[in-house]
Formats: structure tokens, C-alpha cells, sequence
């Protein structure tokens, strides 16, 4: 039997982290399987026990460090289209530590993109 996922299930896998896009179960002999669409493009197909649930913004449940891009408004320039760790979330500000910069940054949630 297959299931196709409709809502966006974030997954960590050991080759890291993506998108589950559906479920194969075999039976109740063999473990079922997940297609997984990695964050690097790659499409593969796991075991459920080599995956685990990675990422539910609804329900704050996060397996990692949250990744941002800084968006085109950003109000510091330099910082526009940089990659970044989230470090701390406050109301509507976000502490930032952005690639190949030595301070984190305090950005207004709106002005950056979550992935």
C-alpha cells in the first residue's frame, strides 16, 4: 500500500535532512519505506527505521538548527542573501550567526526566509 503525504513532513535521515513525499508499507513483515526528497535535490528511498520526524514549525519541534536566507529588504545590506543559523527568537526579532561572519545579527523575523 502507498501513501502519498498532502502536508510537509520534514524527516532527518543519515544521508540528511528532507521532505517525505510518500510511504510504501510492504506488510507487517518488512519495514515500511519513505521517499525522501533530500535538501541537496536527491531523491531516495529509506527504511522508516533509518528515518526519524525532523521538523514541525507547528508543534516547535526541531531536530537541528533552524537555516535562514536573509530576504531582499534585510536592514543591513551586506547581509542580503546570506545563509544563517538561527541562534535565539524573541517575539518578532531573530539573533542570527550568518556565514563567514564573526557576530550574529539581530533581524526582524519578516525579513527572513525559514528553511
Amino acid at each position: 500500500m502507498t501513501h502519498e503525504f498532502k502536508q510537509v513532513l520534514w524527516v532527518s535521515t543519515p544521508l540528511g535532512d528532507g521532505i517525505a513525499i510518500l510511504h510504501i508499507d510492504y506488510g507487517p513483515q518488512h519495514n515500511g519505506t519513505l521517499m525522501v526528497a533530500l535538501e541537496s535535490g536527491e531523491i531516495k528511498y529509506m527504511e522508516t527505521n533509518q528515518v526519524r520526524m525532523c521538523r514541525n514549525d507547528t508543534a516547535g519541534i526541531s531536530c537541528g538548527p533552524k537555516r535562514v536566507v536573509a530576504m531582499r529588504n534585510v536592514n543591513v545590506p551586506r547581509l542580503m542573501g546570506k545563509m544563517g543559523t538561527v541562534v535565539s527568537e524573541k517575539g518578532s526579532s531573530v539573533t542570527v550567526q550568518f556565514e563567514d561572519e564573526t557576530q550574529t545579527d539581530v533581524v526582524e523575523r519578516t525579513q527572513l526566509l525559514f528553511l
